[in-house]
């Protein structure tokens, strides 16, 4: 038999969960997820979890909506799509709203297949709307709609036991490349400990407001004409820690949020998701241009060096204070006074320049080793998407 072109609706009946109102969360029961938590499910069964709906209430969803079972596609259709859980005999649980579509088959399929299809470009390209932009939400109907090429049964069961050998390999090897990774940015932590928690003879605690100066607010709009450099809070890139791009605007054009001045060495910290630990320098060549008030600007006074603030910055004390201050659930922030309120040991200048010089070299040897990893990752998850080309082309096993 040879392989044919099908629509999932052939195979699968598609539901969406329902939204669960915040008067009916519980305390204990049966758990129910958000979306972006199938991705965690996917890794380790069950998150921890401390929402819940009676088992009442879910009975009634069942009920009525129906709820997954086992060997069921749970797909993320809302936010990051495409991530995907198969349900096991033992899954009782539900989704927070509909930010999550389940795919029960109605025809002999193998859903394991079928899982695979959904990590591979050929359901990515299918939600293409034209430009190079994709579709923001997964709908029933699209899911329905969606075409995959299915071989006979005996085949896709080949194909699983195959992808599964391979996939295993190779995510041994990535969870090695990982572990390094992860290993290199431990030894920095410790090196970051080692200098701002023991601290030394003549070193004052003192709050990074202390040791800066204050900078200004700007207004590129009351210059219309006058073109500027903009840094937005998307322009830092939290792996090389340094400014990637910029946007030339005029000040005719200038977003409500180009007010802070910026000028060569000051810090910029970014207040807005801070775990995310988008800090960098600024470059000579912004000198005197525009940041965004998604940033703090930390610019260090004249006995104060600023490399070493920088490097406090990454500490694990900082961070974690940054995390317990952040507030609001969507875009989660710190204020400006939140970092600047924060304290640490400070010695002379000359000493905070030789501690931050010595910091350098050894981050630029842990950041070469960390680098190498990431790029040994990418390279792996490439492999995995030429793999799975052959899979679905029909050159990996033969009918």
């Amino acid at each position: 038999m040879s392989w044919k072109t099908v629509t999932l609706g052939e195979y699968y009946k598609v539901a969406s969960s329902k939204r669960v109102l915040k008067s009916e969360w519980q305390t204990e029961g049966v758990p129910f997820y958000r979306g972006r938590e199938i991705t965690a499910l996917s890794k380790q069964g069950y998150v921890e979890n401390e929402l819940y709906i009676t088992k009442e209430m879910y009975e009634k969803y069942a009920k009525i909506y129906g709820v997954p079972s086992a060997s069921d596609i749970m797909i993320t259709a809302i936010g990051t799509i495409g991530n995907t859980y198969i349900v096991k005999d033992t899954d009782k649980f539900y989704f927070k709203d509909a930010s999550v579509l389940w795919l029960s088959k109605e025809k002999e399929i193998n859903e394991r297949f079928v899982n695979y299809w959904f990590k591979s470009s050929l359901f990515y390209e299918q939600l293409s709307v034209g430009l190079g932009a994709t579709v923001d939400t997964l709908t029933i109907s699209k899911v329905q709609t969606l075409l995959i090429k299915l071989p006979p049964i005996s085949t896709q069961q080949k194909i699983v036991a195959k992808l599964d050998t391979i996939f295993a390999e190779i995510d041994t090897a990535t969870a090695a490349a990982e572990a390094n990774a992860n290993n290199a940015e431990a030894l920095f932590q410790s090196y970051l400990t080692e200098v701002f928690e023991r601290g030394g003879e003549g070193w004052e605690r003192k709050t990074i407001e202390e040791i800066t100066d204050k900078t200004k607010n700007v207004s590129p709009d009351k210059s219309p004409n006058i073109e500027f450099t903009y840094v937005d809070v998307s322009s830092i890139s939290n792996t090389s820690y340094s400014i990637i791009s910029t946007q030339k605007l005029l000040g005719k054009d200038a977003p409500s949020r180009a007010k802070k001045n910026i000028i060569t060495n000051d810090i910029l910290f970014a207040t807005v998701r801070p775990t995310l630990k988008r800090i960098a320098i600024v470059p000579e060549f912004l000198e005197n241009q525009v940041a965004s008030t998604g940033y703090v600007v930390l610019r260090t006074n004249k006995k104060n060096y600023h490399k070493f603030l920088f490097y406090f910055l990454f500490t694990s004390t900082f961070n974690k204070a940054m995390e317990s201050l952040q507030r609001g659930a969507s875009y989660p922030a710190v204020t400006d006074s939140d970092v600047k309120l924060q304290k640490l040991l400070v010695p002379s200048y000359e000493e905070q320049y030789k501690i931050s010089e010595k910091l350098e070299q050894i981050n630029s040897s842990i950041c070469i080793k960390i680098n190498s990893e990431l790029r040994k990752i990418e390279e792996l998850e490439a492999l995995k998407q030429s793999i799975l080309q052959k899979a679905f082309s029909g050159e990996l096993v033969k009918d």
